[in-house]
C-alpha cells in the first residue's frame, strides 16, 4: 500500500516503532494512529509494542507537494 496525497505518489521514509515515532512531528503519529482503525485503549496497547524490527511496525511517507504525513502499519 503507498500512500498518495495531492494527486501524486508520496515519498517513502522507512519503517518505524514507537521509539522513532515519538521523535517526529505529532502529525506522524495522528497519520499511523487514524489509519490503524483502532480506538483509544486498542491503539495505547497497540502502539507500546511497535516496534521497528518486530511486531507491529509502522511505514511512514510524506507528500513532496505539501508534506502532509501518512502511513500504515502491520504485523511483519
Amino acid at each position: 500500500m503507498w500512500f498518495t496525497h495531492c494527486e501524486d505518489a508520496a515519498i517513502f521514509l522507512g519503517c518505524v516503532g514507537k521509539q522513532e515515532i515519538e521523535t517526529l512531528d505529532r502529525a506522524a503519529y495522528d497519520a499511523v494512529r487514524f489509519e490503524s482503525g483502532y480506538d483509544e485503549e486498542q491503539w495505547g496497547s497497540y502502539f507500546n509494542q511497535m516496534d521497528l524490527n518486530h511486531g507491529p511496525t509502522a511505514y511512514l511517507f510524506r507528500c513532496r507537494h505539501c508534506g502532509a504525513w501518512g502511513g500504515y502499519s502491520d504485523h511483519h
